[in-house]
């Protein structure tokens, strides 16, 4: 009875080791269509800028699953299977442990992804010639109708994430307690998985970023008026709504403004409805106040800028309300968790600069000791 549980284990092991290798053949050949059936004939048509928007990094991508790891799964496929028990203590997890840091180069990848996809749609609305070229390429006999562009670019976004559920399951049914070598192995797979975790984990951080900075891009290029600059490598973008704008300075108090109304990590920004700038509060120094309305929100600042205000005044108050109170409530917490991880930011650079100088203080302390001793 225990050795059928055993064998009945080892085959569905078998069946997702079996499926990595389906799953990367035909990976590669979607790879191969994607580059050669559509975006080589695309460069051609539209030239190298816009072809490198589309492409990417995919050709260092398809060179290294199909010269490097698919070969390798293959050979080690074909020896497993003259095993009485395949994959029982060998399998694709060596494979994917040695190559999973290479993973990370799809960071440019998926980096790319979202200005690729726009570039497709973009010109498939502005460009007959593209149109027909991609309905050309997609009905050429490649074996068989193609699918559209976009569902070849979307492939590579979702490639990292299917080695991790597969080797997911291969861990969870691989039976570790036959022997010494089998929990050895077992030990290998898990290894294995945090390296894809790892991998997957910086790629889709790095993707949140640059869609995070992107974001904040094109929220400064449509805002008119003296805004100061918002793009920088730590500021995040986080929402933004409509709503009625009061600014209360130390000289006078403002009216109520319809407003459009952002809020990112480190700052809460403003502007008329036709995007002009009006002012923006950081969060260096401001903090939550009670409000009357159960519609608004009020942020007490220290340090700020508002455009309306050229007599060098200060805000003391931001009052802003928006449409309903489930709004206010949801735009109360999301500020509120801004400034309280700025806080924290701006503590733990203040405890590593105090660190840094003590440590500053120790060793020109220990050289003056020692310049002492030496006299």
């Amino acid at each position: 009875n225990k050795k059928k549980q055993i064998i009945k284990a080892f085959g569905k092991v078998q069946n997702f080791e079996a499926e990595i290798l389906h799953t990367e053949r035909a990976y590669v050949e979607n790879l191969e269509i994607l580059y050669d059936v559509y975006l080589v004939p695309i460069t051609k048509q539209q030239g190298a800028k816009i072809g490198s928007i589309i492409t990417g990094n995919l050709k260092a991508i398809l060179m290294l699953h199909k010269t490097v790891i698919l070969p390798q799964l293959e050979a080690l496929h074909a020896k497993e299977m003259k095993k009485s028990i395949p994959y029982s203590t060998n399998g694709s997890a060596s494979l994917l442990s040695q190559y999973g840091p290479y993973f990370k180069m799809y960071t440019q990848y998926l980096v790319g992804y979202n200005a690729a996809v726009d570039q497709v749609k973009k010109l498939k609305n502005s460009s007959r010639s593209f149109k027909r070229l991609l309905e050309n390429q997609r009905n050429k006999g490649y074996k068989r109708r193609l699918q559209e562009i976009v569902s070849y670019l979307m492939m590579p976004c979702q490639r990292i994430s299917r080695y991790r559920m597969l080797l997911e399951g291969i861990i969870k049914k691989y039976p570790s307690y036959i022997s010494p070598a089998a929990e050895e192995y077992h030990k290998k797979l898990e290894a294995s998985l945090e390296k894809v975790k790892d991998s997957a984990s910086h790629n889709n951080n790095m993707q949140r970023v640059a869609e995070s900075l992107d974001s904040v891009q094109k929220i400064h290029d449509r805002i008119t008026g003296p805004c100061p600059e918002l793009v920088a490598p730590s500021r995040t973008f986080v929402r933004e709504d409509a709503g009625m704008v009061v600014a209360q300075t130390s000289k006078h108090v403002g009216s109520p403004k319809e407003s459009l109304i952002y809020l990112f990590n480190d700052m809460f920004l403003w502007t008329s409805k036709t995007h002009e700038f009006k002012g923006c509060v950081y969060f260096a120094s401001s903090k939550l106040v009670d409000s009357k309305s159960k519609k608004s929100f009020r942020l007490e600042a220290q340090q700020s800028i508002h455009r309306e205000s050229g007599d060098g005044s200060k805000i003391l108050f931001v009052e802003v309300e928006v449409a309903t109170e489930r709004r206010n409530k949801d735009w109360k917490a999301a500020v509120e968790v801004e400034i309280h991880k700025w806080k924290q930011r701006l503590h733990g650079k203040n405890r590593l600069l105090k660190k840094s100088k003590r440590s500053s203080i120790i060793v020109a302390s220990k050289s003056m000791l020692a310049s002492m001793d030496s006299d």
